[in-house]
């Protein structure tokens, strides 16, 4: 019976460990490890610039402001039970400004949208936006 016991509980485990696998493919890879590491205890924020995001200007003031958003992104996810969904197009909001091959995901807690975030070439574009009415505006430093 203990024998019975143990596969039932390895297979459930494969079966468990499996969906979070297709869930974070759902999501994309780069998204998930960009908010895990965010939302760590602490975060290192130039390893989290040089890991996901694009590429910056050489300007150390772009990096403050890259990392003073970061900082306050960090504050407002690290605690919480935030949720990540992919942008689906033709939904009741427009995003402006999008290029070809971006992928646009947002970020959210109790269904109310914390961010959006914007790949192109596995690198986040932007995880910053002003919200105009019906209208999303990516704010970028890479662009």
């Amino acid at each position: 019976m203990n024998v019975i016991y143990k596969k039932y509980y390895i297979i459930m485990l494969a079966c468990t460990l499996t969906a979070g696998a297709c869930q974070i493919e759902k999501v994309d890879k780069v998204t998930f490890s960009f908010t895990e590491a965010l939302a760590s205890k602490h975060p290192n924020y130039r390893e989290i610039i040089e890991k996901y995001l694009c590429s910056l200007p050489k300007v150390d003031s772009a990096r403050d402001i890259v990392e003073l958003q970061l900082k306050a992104l960090h504050n407002r996810i690290k605690d919480s039970d935030y949720r990540i969904f992919r942008y689906e197009e033709g939904s009741d909001l427009f995003i402006k400004y999008l290029k070809r091959g971006d992928e646009v995901f947002k970020i959210t807690e109790n269904d109310e949208v914390i961010t959006y975030l914007i790949l192109n070439n596995k690198k986040i574009v932007s995880f910053s936006a002003m919200n105009k009415g019906k209208q999303i505006i990516p704010i970028s430093v890479c662009r």
